[in-house]
């Protein structure tokens, strides 16, 4: 299970409706980029749309950190990003 998948599992529909919200996006599209609508289950998430989750997950109360590694290929390959990260 990926990391958003398992953040919206354990997240409670206020939590879900919250990170949405604040990251200028809906539940149902959450739900959708977790279930990996482009590679059979793999997350497909744009960078853009990985800053906006991470930064949106902060201050929720879930035992999933949502970090932008996590959610798109592209950063977690990236060397600007990989030698800036914040502990």
């Amino acid at each position: 299970m990926n990391k958003l998948m398992e953040w919206l599992t354990k997240s409670t529909t206020m939590q879900k409706q919250q990170l949405a919200t604040a990251a200028e996006s809906s539940v149902p599209s959450l739900r959708l980029a977790a279930k990996g609508y482009r590679k059979e289950g793999e997350l497909d998430i744009s960078a853009e749309f990985a800053a906006r989750i991470e930064l949106a997950a902060e201050g929720l109360d879930v035992d999933v950190e949502l970090r932008r590694e996590h959610l798109c290929k592209t950063c977690s390959q990236c060397p600007y990003f990989l030698n800036h990260k914040t502990p």
